[in-house]
């Protein structure tokens, strides 16, 4: 139970700081844009670092086993 605490933990902190280093590559014209369906995502998105972690983001619609709040 730790161990798998502990590498979702690492995962979603990879995934937050991968994305706001996008959304950063984007507002500072570094060369990287996330296009999809030929749409800006970081223009879109509020902050893509942020979006997996909504009631409506990708965690929650998408996930076979999303953390509870238990122990």
């Amino acid at each position: 139970m730790v161990t798998r605490r502990c590498v979702v933990n690492c995962l979603d902190n990879a995934l937050h700081d991968f994305l706001f280093a996008l959304g950063e590559a984007n507002d500072f014209d570094k060369g990287i844009t996330l296009v999809f369906d030929g749409k800006n995502l970081a223009e879109i998105s509020d902050g893509l670092h942020g979006e997996a972690f909504t009631d409506e983001g990708w965690i929650a619609r998408f996930s076979e086993f999303p953390e509870t709040s238990e122990p």
